[in-house]
């Protein structure tokens, strides 16, 4: 919070039994043992949770899940947070560019919870996309499909609610980004999205579809 740089490891104050850290493009969440989920960096899209858009560089805010709401597993994309709760459900804040955190248009600075959304194990966020692995080994998205990052067809711009990418099943990890990636239970590694670099694998350094 008062340096351009950290060139050294240093504790985080104010932070005790954390069991997970999600850093994001401007901002780094935190879980603690408790379930409640905390945020420190940049507030002005939203991104920290609060209910402002206030910056807080070095010390960590709580992130105003609803009362009773126990986080188990964090995510995160560019300019937002998510948090999986005890229950499966999935909540969102930030930025919401191209529905990016599933919600309605606009920009959420408190956690919502995304509607049609169960069982989720895991949360990927990409640019302005993110990825749920469900516990049943499928995977949904949402957000721009430019590139078809959100695994959708070419021609489909913008995916403003949670949709399965066909063909991923029995997937066990993910992974978001430009290029994106899925790891089937029997080691199998898909890839899909933007290829310009040659990072979804393919060879030909080309827009690439799933």
């Amino acid at each position: 919070g008062t340096a351009y740089e950290q060139t050294t490891p240093t504790v985080v104050a104010g932070l005790e039994e954390t069991i997970a850290v999600e850093p994001s493009n401007t901002s780094t969440y935190f879980l603690e043992a408790n379930g409640t989920v905390w945020a420190i960096g940049n507030g002005g899209r939203g991104q920290l949770g609060t209910g402002g858009t206030e910056a807080s560089p070095s010390t960590p805010v709580r992130v105003a899940l609803p009362e009773g709401v126990r986080a188990v597993a964090l995510g995160e994309a560019k300019d937002e947070g998510f948090a999986i709760d005890s229950t499966g459900h999935v909540w969102a804040w930030g930025l919401n560019e191209e529905h990016s955190a599933c919600l309605s248009a606009g920009k959420h600075l408190t956690p919502e919870e995304i509607p049609g959304l169960s069982e989720v194990e895991e949360v990927s966020g990409g640019t302005i996309h993110v990825l749920f692995r469900l516990r049943n080994g499928t995977v949904e998205a949402c957000g721009s499909n430019l590139d078809s990052m959100s695994g959708q067809p070419e021609g489909v711009h913008e995916v403003t609610t949670p949709t399965p990418i066909a063909g991923l099943e029995y997937i066990v990890e993910i992974s978001g980004g430009y290029g994106n990636g899925a790891i089937t239970a029997t080691g199998e590694l898909l890839t899909w999205g933007l290829d310009e670099h040659g990072q979804a694998c393919t060879g030909s350094e080309t827009t690439a579809v799933y």
